[in-house]
Order: structure tokens, then C-alpha cells, then sequence
């Protein structure tokens, strides 16, 4: 007997293009609905009959993610985004948090994606791979002793879809005094005039060689010599410069400390 049967969607999750649509059953007495969704989830569809609406049932359907490098008919596929920007200091563990996603913008679970160009990340090797969480969210862990930025590249387990993530490796955390320690250095003249300006350049550096930008170093006063400022703090290229004044002729030692007093 065929009968229209009418399809209703609950209000918390629609599937738009269902909502209202009707079907006749054939001489099985089944009805088919056919339907497309972009956005993942779980949705109720309510199926009642359309001439005695108390005579309904409901189906649950679950619409799952397209994998990230499922292709659109216009080519466009998913992606892999940077959760944030990965950072580290020198000698510390990072992480690199990375999104997969379909071309409609839901998260994908279980892709593969895999460092296809760690960008010189000496422990981050070529083709370590992480497996996304519900949440479409997979995790690189890195360490890196040379201050800088990286460029590494992520692919997904189809191989279609990068992302290039900027990695910014600074410093050791703990400036000079970090791990077994680093250094200071300093330049400057080895003879001047009563009364002359010298400048005087502090380098600092953490145990990894790298400069340490907001080090406070600073000069212990001479009687016979005067400076300008007696604490400093090094700028970006881990520089603090002195200008110290020589008043009265003779020999002296210029002391530069870091804050650690190294």
C-alpha cells in the first residue's frame, strides 16, 4: 500500500535540506530520503506518516568527517593548520600542535600526518608521524639547541595536503646561567686617555652559544673610572654596551658580572 511518509529533523541538530521533504513507500513498504550534510555530528530524523502524524518513528544518523584530502568538485580539499605558534628555549622540549580538517571545516579523526621537512630540527626526524585525536588535533614533540626559526613541513597520509609551521627555538630559559652555564664576554680598548669615552660590548651568551636577549649585566665602579650605567640589559642580539670614563691615570680592572653574578 503506498503510503507519504514525511521527514522532520529535531531543532538542536538540523539536517537543512531534509527538514519537510516526503517519500511515497513502494510495495515493500519502505521509504527512502536521501540527504547531504556538511557539518559532522549526530542528528535525530523523525519519520511520521503524512495523513495520521501520531503514527512516527525516529533514526539517528551520524555524519563523520571527509578525510582531509577528500577533493570537492571544484579541487578544493582540507587542511592542516598550526594550532599556535610553536616556541621553545634552547635545550627544552617543544611541541608542534597541528589541526587536520575536511574542506567543510570539521575536525578529522585518525589521519596520519607525518614530517615530510623537519626544517633543520636536528631531533625532529623525517617522517615521524602522529595520528589526530578526536578533536582532529595530532602532536610533534621537538628539542633543538640552536636559537632560531624553522620551517617545518606536515603532510597528510595521502600525501596532497601540506602546512608549513614556523618553529621559534630561543634562548636557554634560564639566560646565562642555564644548564652548565654560559658566558659573557666582553670587547672593548685596552688603553685610553684621562677622560675619554670607551664603550665596552658585553655578550651574553646561554650554554648553547646562543645570544641572550634581557640579561642584566652589569659593572663594578673603580675608584678612577666612572660609567654611565652601572647595569644594563642586553638587547636582541644578547649586546649590552658600556661607556666608561678613565679620570685618573693608571691601571684598572673593569669587572662585568651577568645577574647570576658569573
Amino acid at each position: 500500500l503506498d503510503t507519504e511518509v514525511k521527514a522532520a529533523v529535531d531543532d538542536a541538530a538540523s539536517i537543512a535540506d531534509l527538514a519537510g521533504e516526503t517519500a511515497t513507500t513502494d510495495d515493500t513498504g519502505t521509504a527512502s530520503f536521501s540527504f547531504t550534510e556538511t557539518s559532522a555530528g549526530s542528528y535525530t530524523i523523525t519519520v511520521e506518516n503524512a495523513d495520521k502524524p501520531d503514527f512516527s518513528a525516529e533514526a539517528s544518523v551520524t555524519v563523520v568527517a571527509a578525510p582531509i584530502d577528500a577533493s570537492g568538485p571544484n579541487g578544493e580539499a582540507g587542511a592542516i593548520s598550526a594550532v599556535s605558534a610553536p616556541t621553545a628555549g634552547a635545550g627544552a622540549s617543544g611541541t608542534i600542535e597541528v589541526k587536520g580538517t575536511d574542506r567543510f571545516g570539521n575536525p578529522v579523526e585518525g589521519a596520519v600526518l607525518s614530517v615530510s621537512d623537519n626544517g633543520g630540527i636536528s631531533n625532529l626526524a623525517n617522517e615521524a608521524e602522529s595520528t589526530t585525536d578526536a578533536g582532529g588535533i595530532a602532536e610533534f614533540e621537538f628539542q633543538e639547541n640552536t636559537a632560531g626559526t624553522y620551517d617545518v613541513t606536515l603532510t597528510d597520509d595521502g600525501g596532497s595536503v601540506t602546512q608549513t609551521v614556523t618553529v621559534t627555538v630561543m634562548s636557554h630559559p634560564d639566560g646565562v646561567s642555564g644548564g652548565d652555564g654560559g658566558s659573557i664576554s666582553v670587547s672593548g680598548p685596552t688603553d685610553t686617555t684621562a677622560g675619554q669615552e670607551e664603550s665596552f660590548a658585553v655578550d651574553a651568551t646561554d650554554v648553547y652559544g646562543n645570544p641572550v636577549a634581557g640579561e642584566d649585566v652589569s659593572v663594578t665602579v673603580l675608584e678612577g673610572v666612572t660609567v654611565t650605567n652601572e647595569t644594563l640589559t642586553t638587547d636582541a642580539s644578547g649586546v649590552a654596551t658600556f661607556t666608561v670614563v678613565g679620570e685618573t691615570v693608571g691601571d684598572y680592572e673593569v669587572v662585568f658580572s651577568d645577574a647570576s653574578g658569573g
